[in-house]
């Protein structure tokens, strides 16, 4: 097909990915990825964006927040899965999160240089979860469970000091008051933006 529509439809559906992301009520929290060079080899790690960490307006949240891992999921190319359980995850003062466990991810520690990767999923629970500081209006708190899944970004595999995903938290809205509605963020402005821009000279380009 010719003309400008092909190159707006994959705006649009960007557009409509962060928009059904805004509609879960998300708060961004921390950062999932996939390191080099670290004391343990090609591992995972989380670094905390909420107290002194917080990067406001996109990861707002004052309090600190800790980040308990229960089970790290890496799916391997050609099939098959490794799995590190929470207990090889330690934190440190700044609530960040690292696998410190040394020896081989095929034995349930902490490196994965000798695999090529898919995806790694990480799930946990967070405290505290009320009583927080930094939470849009018409909010009282955060779900406990979190869970992200990294994919490649910088080649057909995960690629260890480049891969990184955004950690959200759902937030919990005050049923007493009425709905509140959530502000979007910075990349769903932006997406807006360019889709008004695309649309503009779709109707100019159809005038000439």
């Amino acid at each position: 097909m010719k003309g400008p529509f092909p190159r707006i439809l994959p705006t649009l559906l960007v557009v409509m990915s962060l928009s059904s992301v805004a509609s879960a009520t998300p708060i961004q929290i921390g950062l999932f990825s996939f390191d080099t060079g670290t004391v343990t080899g090609d591992s995972f790690s989380i670094s905390n964006l909420t107290g002194l960490g917080a990067l406001p307006p996109d990861f707002p949240l004052d309090t600190l927040i800790a980040f308990d891992v229960t089970n790290l999921s890496a799916t391997l190319s050609g099939g098959g899965t490794l799995t590190v359980d929470g207990s090889a995850f330690t934190s440190d003062a700044a609530g960040n999160v690292n696998c410190t466990q040394p020896g081989d991810a095929g034995t349930g520690d902490c490196n994965f240089a000798a695999y090529e990767l898919l995806s790694a999923t990480i799930t946990g629970t967070l405290t505290p979860t009320s009583g927080l500081t930094g939470l849009p209006a018409g909010y009282v708190g955060i779900e406990s469970a979190f869970t992200a899944t990294l994919t490649p970004g910088c080649g057909t595999f995960l690629t260890a000091g480049c891969d990184a995903i955004i950690i959200e938290a759902t937030l919990v809205p005050d049923t007493s008051g009425p709905a509140p509605v959530p502000e979007p963020s910075t990349a769903i402005l932006l997406a807006l933006g360019i889709g008004g821009l695309a649309t503009y000279r779709l109707h100019r380009n159809s005038r000439s």
